[in-house]
């Protein structure tokens, strides 16, 4: 009896491990791709332009002492189009 439960299992007569751990790799995945949606469209868009926006360029060089107030207001004018 236990012969031919063996000899069941090792000719392929089960479903055997491949198939189930293949089933434990699917569900995870599927459900890591659930949270990893969920939380990247939950999270709120930076409210700073982007990086290579001119005035953001701009308001970073005049943080940092490279360009005084005058030539920040200048620089800003030109960009804004405003008439000096």
């Amino acid at each position: 009896m236990m012969d031919d439960m063996m000899d069941g299992m090792m000719d392929g007569g089960g479903s055997g491990w491949w198939s189930t751990g293949l089933e434990i790799v699917f569900w995870v995945g599927l459900i890591l791709l659930a949270v990893w949606l969920v939380w990247r469209m939950g999270r709120a868009p930076s409210s700073r332009p982007p990086a290579h926006d001119p005035r953001r360029i701009l308001e970073d060089r005049f943080a940092r002492g490279e360009i005084d107030e005058e030539e920040f207001e200048r620089r800003t004018k030109v960009l804004t189009g405003a008439k000096r």
